[in-house]
């Protein structure tokens, strides 16, 4: 449905970025997938929703299914002002910091565009870490008044389902506190870790938002352990200040999602229950700890808003999607952040 716009190939050899992308490269890129050319008078909407092109083999029909796109596009094309929606798909490998500097780039060229009303960034767990980061790297003024910032489920403490120091360990326990039996938690932790290394990026993308000391020592030159740390340095925070508006939305998992899962049949959404309930044990989405969630609070005068009942993955669920689209559009129409 939409046109991939790859950028720029993070080369970890040099530490810098790769702006002549190879074709084989094209899913590990830092890209854009462009949904609208609509540029006149227009409300821009970027969604960051923290995976690559490679994460669905390939795919951006599948990644477009996967995010309900079509519901989003219909929902937008349904309202009287214009919107143009991009998706930014993130680079294996580059640190995400450098990452925010490319975001911050295209906030850039837009907002000076006088035919550009918004540009609001919607950024899932990871890409919420990211685009707090983003609005210390703007170059002109009008990218302040004109930018919202929407963070969903964001890891601002770090998660330990990226620190592949302890989640292992985490797993492992977890299963033998249930089950009881050590052999049959070492064979499904076992399966667990090759499912968590085939998936995972072994690099930046993930490692970066990993708990302080959660990596092992042979994958630290691929984490950058300042990332997490220093999330809510002075230069991050007051500029978060002076953009038109900031939105931090909460996730989390109770007995009404195991039950909507179920309705569904949303096999995610019930793992990511029983991951919470048997593993992490800590008022998440089965991802992302609350407390991590809403660390934003001491920092900034914000009140989150909170989408019951959700797991980490909000597009899975018809009614978080709606929630989450709502709050969107009461973010685009507000004037100033939410205030405590």
């Amino acid at each position: 449905m939409g046109i991939i716009n790859p950028i720029a190939k993070w080369d970890l050899k040099r530490n810098k970025w790769d702006y002549s992308v190879k074709y084989e490269e094209v899913g590990k890129s830092y890209s854009y997938i462009n949904y609208s050319d609509d540029r006149e008078n227009v409300n821009y909407i970027i969604f960051s929703p923290g995976v690559r092109m490679e994460n669905v083999e390939n795919s951006n029909n599948a990644l477009d299914k996967n995010l309900q796109i079509e519901s989003i596009l219909k929902h937008f094309n349904s309202l009287e002002d214009k919107y143009n929606i991009k998706m930014q798909l993130m680079d294996k490998d580059a640190p995400i910091i450098e990452e925010a500097k490319l975001q911050a780039q295209l906030v850039d060229r837009l907002s000076i565009d006088n035919k550009t009303k918004s540009i609001t960034l919607v950024g899932y767990s990871k890409c919420g870490v990211m685009n707090f980061y983003v609005p210390s790297f703007f170059k002109n003024e009008e990218s302040f008044k004109k930018t919202n910032i929407i963070n969903i489920a964001t890891p601002y403490t770090g998660t330990i389902m990226a620190s592949n120091k302890l989640i292992f360990k985490t797993f492992n326990k977890g299963l033998i506190d249930k089950l009881k039996s050590k052999k049959i938690s070492y064979i499904l932790s076992k399966k667990f870790k090759k499912f968590y290394e085939n998936t995972s990026s072994n690099s930046h993308m993930d490692y970066d938002i990993s708990i302080p000391n959660g990596i092992t020592e042979d994958k630290e030159h691929l984490y950058d352990k300042n990332f997490i740390r220093n999330v809510f340095r002075r230069e991050n925070v007051d500029s978060i200040k002076k953009v038109k508006r900031f939105v931090n939305v909460s996730t989390g998992v109770d007995k009404n999602t195991l039950r909507n899962a179920i309705k569904s049949f949303n096999i995610g959404n019930i793992e990511l229950y029983l991951m919470e309930k048997y593993i992490l044990k800590n008022k998440s989405d089965g991802i992302v700890s609350i407390d991590s969630q809403l660390e934003v609070e001491k920092h900034i005068n914000v009140k989150s808003k909170k989408i019951k009942s959700c797991t980490h993955n909000v597009h899975s669920d018809k009614r978080c999607l709606n929630d989450l689209l709502n709050i969107i559009d009461e973010t685009i129409n507000a004037k100033k952040y939410i205030k405590k």
